[in-house]
């Protein structure tokens, strides 16, 4: 998991992000709680063929800081990362929370890549939003004060809680190395503020609206065993409404589907860019 970075200054702000590979390119945006190293699984199986831009989120991971953060103004922030780098995506792809970003990128920016993929979307029902009301609740609490925010983030940095989130909520087979290498790291470097401003923010949209406002082809890349997505609701509800969308199931995965079935994520990604 060794790979140089390389950052890029947006409006003030460096980004962090992982060049690797070659060929086309594609762009990669983690999720809540992580840095670019949420998608190293998936690095071999692809880099022979594309070049990968692995993104540290600003406030996120080794990328700057923000005045603010939102779910748009992130999406805005990647937009200009890629047109500054003068990148042309075959896709950007995103997992859990950075679904969000790339949806609203998607909305925002269609020029921005020819192809938009969401790994892991938070996609159960009609009313669904990223966190729960209680959850969501919490974590205004929490935003209060310099010393709950302080709290939080001792919670969220240590090892423990990347290891208990995910054995009983992001992984179907829960591995203790790939979980070390991957979700540890990405959690303790993380800003809270940003933490929290985005899971407030991403609670503003409402994900099966934005899934199917998405004006350019998007895939749906779905493990069977999700906790926080409902395949059948995908099919029969969202499928229908927008005829740029389709999916791919990974069998035997949860919400982290990239660490357990890395080579079928990678498949799935060569096989929408090929056939669209």
């Amino acid at each position: 998991m060794e790979y140089p970075t390389s950052q890029s200054k947006v409006d003030g702000t460096f980004i962090n992000y992982v060049k690797v590979g070659c060929g086309p390119p594609i762009v990669f945006i983690h999720g809540w709680s992580n840095n670019w190293q949420g998608w190293a699984p998936i690095i071999p199986f692809l880099k022979e063929r594309f070049t990968l831009y692995l993104v540290d989120l600003p406030g996120f991971g080794d990328s700057g800081n923000l005045p603010a953060y939102s779910i748009e103004i992130t999406a805005d922030t990647i937009a200009e990362f890629i047109k500054i780098e003068k990148i042309v995506p075959e896709a950007v792809v995103g997992i859990s929370m950075g679904t969000f970003v790339v949806g609203e990128l998607g909305i925002r920016h269609p020029e921005a890549s020819k192809r938009i993929i969401l790994t892991s979307p938070i996609l159960k029902g009609s009313k669904q939003r990223f966190l729960s009301k209680d959850v969501l609740y919490n974590l205004k609490f929490l935003n209060a004060s310099r010393f709950t925010k302080g709290l939080l983030k001792s919670i969220m940095s240590r090892p423990v809680t990347a290891h208990y989130l995910s054995r009983y909520l992001m992984m179907y087979h829960y591995d203790k190395k790939v979980v070390d290498e991957c979700g540890v790291i990405g959690k303790a470097k993380m800003r809270i503020d940003a933490f929290i401003q985005m899971g407030i923010s991403a609670c503003h949209i409402v994900p099966t609206q934005m899934v199917t406002s998405i004006p350019v082809k998007t895939l749906l890349i779905v493990g069977d065993k999700d906790k926080l997505a409902s395949i059948s609701y995908i099919k029969k509800e969202l499928l229908p409404q927008n005829k740029q969308l389709s999916l791919t199931i990974v069998a035997d995965a949860g919400h982290a589907a990239p660490w357990e079935k890395p080579e079928e994520i990678s498949n799935a990604i060569k096989q929408f860019i090929t056939l669209n």
